[in-house]
């Protein structure tokens, strides 16, 4: 399963690479319940290159596809549909009753 991770950097920050190494521990939530990896482990270690711009897409990290809700969608130009029709109708019947 593969993990992804977001790193955020300062505004100010110079380009450049950067290193740094970090610790885990892995444990079961419940008493009993069966874990791939028991244990610490530490010093891992990784690297990012800081950019000014990005130079090519991140083939980590899938894009976001953006969901449009067609049934809200629909709902919504139904609605702008109806709420026409009826003016229309409430407009000629002030008109003729002048």
């Amino acid at each position: 399963m593969p993990v992804y991770a977001t790193i955020t950097a300062p505004v100010d920050l110079e380009p450049g690479k950067y290193t740094t190494s970090f610790s885990v521990a892995c444990s079961p939530l419940e008493q009993g319940a069966p874990v791939g990896a028991l244990g610490s482990y530490g010093g891992i270690s990784f690297g990012v290159s800081v950019v000014e711009e990005r130079t090519r897409p991140n083939p980590y990290v899938p894009e976001k596809e953006t969901k449009l809700n067609m049934t809200f969608i629909a709902s919504v130009i139904l609605l702008i549909a109806v709420l026409l029709i009826l003016s229309l109708y409430l407009v000629r019947q002030v008109l003729k009753r002048k």
